[in-house]
């Protein structure tokens, strides 16, 4: 196998009902709130379910433009509240 060795499978899980999971951003990951709802387990690219490529990366889920604008309006906006600040004392 060109030196490559396999050591597992990665696995795609899907639920049947999406509404019954919440985010829980101290792990960033979603959590059942049904205990009867088991999770489905998938290979990926199989049964419609999502397919992973080696060696690629994520595409960003952030639009940079909006971000810098956004940056740009709090800077704005500290350096408005400073001077305000630094003229009342």
């Amino acid at each position: 196998m060109n030196g490559f060795k396999k050591v597992g499978q990665i696995k795609v899980f899907t639920f049947q009902n999406l509404e019954a999971l919440y985010f829980e951003k101290e792990c960033n990951c979603f959590i059942s709130t049904h205990s009867k709802q088991k999770p489905i387990e998938n290979i990926p690219g199989l049964n419609h379910t999502a397919t992973l490529l080696s060696g690629f990366l994520e595409l960003s889920n952030v639009n940079i433009g909006e971000e810098q604008v956004n940056y740009l309006e709090l800077i704005r906006f500290y350096n408005l509240i400073y001077d305000t600040l630094t003229r009342l004392v």
